[in-house]
């Protein structure tokens, strides 16, 4: 889900970068990769609230050590940017405190949020056992009500749009997918082909709502606007889709993925963090850094495609060279390989475990 969902968000920016924000085409498109977003702070939520179940948590270490894997990375590529784009003093540090250095540190910014509120949710999630279906269905009509606010004022984007309570439903819903994970698992089990049919509808559903508000007359970007209330809906089932295929892979592997796929998928969630934070920079560089832009004069859908490969390739290129350099907890996000074993960060698939042994209690790895 994670590789996926990095995916899917070079797509956002590299069709927001490269096409006009008149363009129809490009905004059908946005408005089913907006998912992207919902599905990063389902993911967020899902990882914390997995790994520390069921354990006292040590707030101080755990909001230290947050800040240090996210907060230091946010700061370093804010600056980055900042310098990037000629910022005074001044502006950098407006940027650093509102998230605006680029378009995309947002998230940061609202996940440093989310470390700090963590506890809070621990403790609404605790509180309301036995009544989770109830939290579940409060938490999607307050983030519906959200979202319809947020896309009926636009302008209030810039503010809300970075803080913590404005995705409150996401991390709700993220939190109970992974205490009732395998509840979810049985529910969804032998019904790939429903949810496919489920997924597809909510899509077209979704960009329907799209095509009617630009032929009423609504501009692409708004129509197409990622607090949209039908992207919501939409996103809610994306996650679906994405949770089930990557069930369906995971079970036809026999529980553990091996394999040059299952070996590209753990590079690429690895090294899915650095990826987040430099793509945008090589796409600025490759499309309106001057006259050195080396996409200046190609039509908008092939800059498109074009960027996808830069953003995705050069990318994780940058993130190899910073891994292997004392700055790669500052740009990465991750530790510095050891050099007894360099290739550390990509482990060996484990072998599964024999029937007779217990099972293993569920961690989550990584970051998000």
């Amino acid at each position: 889900m994670r590789v996926l969902t990095f995916a899917a968000v070079i797509a956002v920016h590299a069709t927001a970068v490269g096409t006009a924000t008149s363009s129809v085409g490009a905004g059908a498109v946005l408005m089913l990769l907006h998912a992207t977003r919902e599905a990063f702070f389902v993911l967020t939520a899902f990882v914390l609230v997995l790994r520390w179940a069921g354990q006292p948590l040590p707030y101080g270490t755990f909001v230290r050590r947050r800040f240090l894997l996210i907060g230091v990375p946010y700061l370093v590529w804010s600056l980055l940017y900042a310098g990037l784009f000629g910022d005074d003093l001044r502006t950098a540090a407006v940027a650093v405190l509102t998230g605006t250095a680029e378009y995309h540190l947002y998230f940061l910014l609202v996940s440093l949020q989310f470390a700090v509120l963590f506890p809070l949710l621990r403790g609404l999630l605790a509180r309301t056992h036995g009544h989770h279906g109830l939290l579940l269905a409060g938490a999607a009509a307050l983030q519906l009500a959200i979202d319809a606010l947020m896309h009926a004022d636009p302008g209030a984007q810039s503010w809300a749009g970075v803080l913590a309570p404005t995705y409150v439903g996401w991390f709700v819903g993220g939190g109970l997918l992974a205490l009732h994970r395998d509840r979810v698992r049985r529910a969804l089990a032998g019904r790939g082909t429903l949810v496919a049919l489920g997924v597809l509808t909510t899509a077209a559903l979704a960009e329907a709502v799209y095509l009617l508000a630009v032929r009423g007359g609504t501009t692409p970007a708004l129509a197409a606007d990622v607090f949209h209330p039908a992207v919501a809906l939409w996103s809610a089932a994306a996650v679906v889709g994405m949770w089930t295929l990557g069930e369906v892979w995971s079970t036809r592997a026999g529980g553990v993925p091996t394999g040059r796929a299952a070996a590209a998928v753990r590079y690429g969630s690895d090294r899915s963090f650095g990826v987040f934070l430099a793509h945008p920079m090589l796409m600025y560089l490759a499309t309106v850094a001057g006259s050195a832009a080396l996409l200046r004069d190609l039509p908008g859908p092939v800059v498109a495609v074009v960027l996808y490969a830069v953003g995705a390739v050069g990318s994780l290129v940058v993130v190899a060279v910073a891994r292997r350099t004392p700055l790669s907890l500052a740009l990465t996000g991750k530790s510095r390989p050891s050099r007894r074993n360099p290739c550390s960060s990509t482990r060996r698939t484990p072998r599964p475990p024999s029937r007779s042994a217990p099972p293993s209690p569920a961690r989550a790895g990584g970051r998000w």
